[in-house]
């Protein structure tokens, strides 16, 4: 048990280190740039059509509040 404790404890303690974190940084920067070049236009996509649904939906509720104006149904 005592050993599992000393293994942990130098695991934590070398995630915790800078060069570490700096070798993570530099290994994973190119695999998440690559991902997010190839996802970016379908992000595009949905953030298109969400606010193009938006100003859809923003529309009929105007043309609704004009016709419940004009036509005096309440």
């Amino acid at each position: 048990m005592n050993q599992k404790n000393i293994f942990l404890d130098n695991c934590t303690n070398y995630l915790k280190t800078e060069e570490f974190k700096k070798q993570l940084k530099d290994t994973l920067a190119p695999i998440l740039g690559y991902i997010f070049g190839e996802i970016s236009i379908y992000i595009y996509f949905i953030i298109f059509f969400i606010l193009f649904s938006f100003f859809l939906h923003l529309f009929t509720l105007f043309i609704l509040i004009r016709y419940i104006k004009n036509s005096k149904v309440i």
